[in-house]
């Protein structure tokens, strides 16, 4: 898809006999974002240099690929937190423990708590839930060993 959005930037009117298959791609629900939005793009490149293309309520769609439905909320990034739906909804089994690792938590789960308004350890609560439910991991909440541990040896 890069190369496509890359030839309709510089020569739409080569891909014009795909247009269909792009607006396609980018309105029925293919389940990669990023295809979507190359798809998308390629799709509004085409129209523009040949206007007409597409029946406007196409049009529309393949200019609200990858936008949200839902309002945006203006939070206080420091002192707004939030509960994840799913703390809300108490659809997880918190009791599981898993330890992450060296520098997940503090490292990763952080900035990704702040970016979703959420607590680090919903974050780590979360990422848990999904290697222990959905990924069927087996543990006993002990640290499990990974490749970064021959620099502890040596240290």
């Amino acid at each position: 898809m890069t190369a496509f959005d890359r030839i309709s930037r510089d020569n739409p009117n080569l891909l014009l006999p795909y247009a269909d298959i792009f607006a396609n791609h980018a309105i029925s629900n293919t389940p990669h974002i990023l295809i979507q939005k190359y798809t998308a793009s390629i799709g509004i490149k085409i129209e523009n240099a040949s206007p007409g293309t597409y029946e406007n309520d196409i049009l529309v769609k393949l200019r609200n690929v990858g936008k949200s439905t839902f309002k945006s909320r203006k939070l206080n990034t420091y002192s707004t937190k939030i509960d994840s739906y799913l703390h809300i909804q108490k659809t997880f089994n918190n009791e599981d423990k898993y330890l992450h690792g060296w520098d997940i938590d503090q490292y990763w789960f952080a900035p990704l708590g702040r970016l979703f308004g959420i607590s680090e350890k919903q974050v780590d609560d979360l990422a848990t839930d999904i290697i222990l439910s959905d990924w069927k991991i087996k543990t006993d909440g002990r640290y499990i060993s990974e490749p970064r541990d021959i620099f502890k040896k040596r240290s």
